[in-house]
């Protein structure tokens, strides 16, 4: 399970807030993508390389498994990628024999590629375009991995990829807003049931001898659904990017974006399956124009700040940022010169 939204500032800054959750210890870190990198994909046939190409541009994102694949990330043109888990719906490209080197797995390789070659959510359009996706397994599972992609560029404009019934189906998404099964385009037609909701309060109701009075504040987006199924995340992910105030600037709208993200918090034991449970591992947030990304994890929720103006991208091969001595709390003492009472 995971959610992704977009929010807009005053001064036109784009902010992405989202989370990740899975069944299992998915071991993520930070990395940094040099410029210039040399990436090779996979292809179906393990003998066979997939695509290879040099990267444009300078990523920092987070890993999976320790591996060199993206599977969140922003890079130094202010593109923002996101692969969140398509379930029971998605079935990748065939490769037929002879285009192997035009190959990507979509768990290894899609993020990679698309953050380190375009700029913008127009320039992914066409990227995607360009090659086959096959779908590989994850480590310990034997059906490929259900995915599908979100992304965010710092003009405003939004992208979902998708693959279902072995095609490429590219979205484009005017609210900034994905979650996860079904596709997106049923997620859109669902927002139909909720139509009646808005951030308003709606006023008492006179049946003519009594007036119904509301209970307190909030009546107007009253039956929002605030479980976290995929389709219930979707609507409230809309209502609350949607509803919230603008902010001025960036760092404004970051704060504000924190704020929506903990709405989809899961903590553990609160989502049980019959072989594993979710749990929110981590939270990202990223400042498409200020170049800013931010991490926090489950065991330190405290917020962790990447400045790509601080990060050399000229250096030789991927690097992974060390948080492992991160707390949860600021110690807060009393000052030297406060006086005794």
């Amino acid at each position: 399970m995971c959610t992704t939204f977009r929010i807009e500032t005053a001064e036109r800054d784009v902010i992405a807030g989202r989370t990740m959750e899975f069944g299992l210890d998915l071991q993520s870190r930070l990395m940094v993508v040099p410029r210039g990198f040399e990436f090779q994909g996979r292809s179906p046939d393990p003998s066979i390389p997939g695509l290879t190409w040099t990267g444009a541009y300078g990523i920092v994102g987070m890993d999976l498994f320790g591996q060199d694949c993206l599977v969140d990330g922003l890079n130094e043109a202010g593109l923002y990628f996101g692969a969140l888990y398509l379930p029971g719906f998605s079935r990748y490209q065939e490769v037929p024999a002879g285009r192997e080197l035009d190959s990507l797995s979509q768990l290894h390789d899609v993020g990679n590629y698309l953050l380190s070659t375009c700029a913008s959510v127009t320039d992914a359009k066409r990227a995607i375009g360009e090659v086959l996706v096959w779908g590989a397994p994850a480590p310990g599972r034997d059906e490929p991995v259900g995915l599908h992609y979100a992304l965010h560029d710092s003009g405003g404009d939004s992208l979902v990829i998708e693959y279902v019934g072995g095609q490429l189906r590219v979205h484009d998404n005017p609210l900034g807003v994905m979650t996860n099964s079904p596709p997106f385009d049923w997620h859109l037609l669902n927002l139909g049931n909720y139509v009646n909701l808005s951030a308003t309060n709606v006023p008492d109701l006179d049946l003519t001898g009594y007036d119904v009075r509301a209970l307190g504040q909030g009546s107007g987006l009253l039956g929002l659904p605030g479980d976290f199924t995929p389709p219930s995340r979707f609507v409230r992910a809309v209502a609350l990017s949607r509803s919230a105030k603008t902010t001025a600037d960036a760092a404004e709208g970051a704060v504000l974006a924190s704020h929506i993200v903990n709405s989809f918090d899961i903590t553990k034991g609160l989502v049980r399956g019959e072989e594993s449970d979710e749990y929110t591992e981590w939270s990202v947030l990223a400042d498409l124009g200020g170049r800013h990304y931010f991490v926090r994890y489950y065991e330190h929720p405290a917020w962790y700040r990447v400045d790509f103006s601080a990060i050399d991208f000229r250096q030789g091969d991927i690097t992974r940022l060390d948080t492992s001595d991160a707390g949860w709390f600021v110690d807060v003492r009393m000052p030297s010169n406060a006086a005794a009472r």
